[in-house]
């Protein structure tokens, strides 16, 4: 499930009431279970409802002034096998321009790409008002 924010779309934010805690946790487990149609002892994290902790994975704004070009799903490229998905971005404001990576969107593992495959994958994706 995605996160909203609702202030990047109009809402101000002492509108907006924030729930933490066992009962923030409960709400959404109810939810889950009506969505699915099954009992709330029946709910699974990460399977019916998000995991509690963020397992690694981070906002976009862990990504801030790089753009996504491309994504891959499920790769088996022998390079990033076993990961989730790969984003390539083109990092902003550089010349000449700047590729990297990162796998299951967690920042830490943002890399540059300099040749090779991926570097030529990235570079087929390049955003084009980057090629004037």
């Amino acid at each position: 499930m995605a996160r909203v924010d609702y202030t990047a779309i109009g809402v101000s934010a002492d509108k907006i009431k924030r729930v933490d805690g066992a009962d923030g946790r409960d709400n959404a487990k109810a939810f889950a279970a009506r969505h699915h149609g099954i009992e709330v002892s029946e709910v699974v994290d990460g399977v019916h409802i998000g995991e509690l902790d963020s397992s690694g994975v981070d906002g976009a704004d862990s990504f801030e002034g790089y753009t996504p070009i491309h994504r891959v799903d499920s790769p088996s490229d022998g390079i990033n096998d076993g990961v989730d998905y790969v984003v390539y971005f083109q990092k902003d404001g550089t010349d000449p321009v700047e590729f990297y990576k990162a796998t299951d969107a967690d920042a830490s593992t943002l890399v540059q790409l300099t040749s090779g495959a991926e570097y030529d994958l990235a570079y087929s994706k390049e955003l084009l008002a980057s090629r004037d």
